[in-house]
């Protein structure tokens, strides 16, 4: 019976045994799927993050793309605003020149303006003269036969 008794007791130990090493494999299995939650969902992470980084990346890339476009733009308006300037300039002193120049052309005409008044004033005054000559001849003239018929008549 002692022996049966070591049996049944070894019988039992083995089996608390087992079931410590079930329960510990079972725990261990729980803890390795857990672990293994944790892993996907850390790949996961690591994967949205990567992706989340290569977006960004990209949104710098073509940041920097138009920051590139936008100082050639500026370069190229700068240009530009400088030769409008030249041009507004340039444009400027023509219409200074022009209008100087007209300024001397309006004193030169009016000066011949002011020359042939005088002259057409001179005209009229000698024709009106000459008028007055031509009177004084036609008076005279017909004075004189007037009076050279009177006095061959007398």
């Amino acid at each position: 019976p002692q022996h049966l008794t070591n049996l049944s007791y070894s019988y039992l130990e083995l089996d608390d045994t087992d079931l410590s090493m079930s329960s510990i494999n079972t725990k261990a299995l729980k803890q390795i799927n857990e672990l293994r939650k944790r892993l996907r969902i850390q790949e996961n992470t690591k994967l949205e993050l990567l992706n989340q980084c290569l977006d960004l990346e990209g949104r710098l890339e073509r940041n920097d793309t138009r920051n590139a476009y936008v100082r050639i733009y500026k370069s190229e308006n700068h240009k530009l605003r400088e030769s409008t300037a030249k041009m507004e300039r340039d444009f400027m002193n023509e219409m200074n020149q022009i209008v100087g120049k007209m300024h001397v052309m309006e004193e030169e005409y009016e000066d011949k303006i002011g020359e042939r008044d005088d002259k057409i004033r001179r005209l009229e005054e000698e024709l009106r003269l000459l008028r007055v000559a031509k009177n004084l001849d036609d008076v005279t003239t017909t004075t004189s036969v007037m009076t050279g018929l009177g006095s061959s008549s007398i």
